[in-house]
């Protein structure tokens, strides 16, 4: 069931045996076929700064940002 207000949660890069490690457990899995855009994609993402995991229960103040 797909619910219409659902905020988006995670969003994975995967490979084919990272897929299957899941047992077909994801409901919506999408191909990316590679080509130079989908490189200039990756580089670009390796680029993002890292942002600090939070524990559970805590809040991640990004307000001084």
């Amino acid at each position: 069931m797909i619910v219409p207000d659902a905020k988006i949660v995670a969003v994975a890069l995967l490979t084919r045996r990272d897929l299957e490690a899941f047992g077909g457990c994801l409901e919506r899995v999408f191909s990316v076929e590679e080509n130079d855009e989908f490189d200039a994609l990756l580089d670009r993402l390796d680029r993002v700064p890292a942002v600090p995991v939070v524990e559970r229960g805590e809040t991640l103040d990004t307000s001084a940002r």
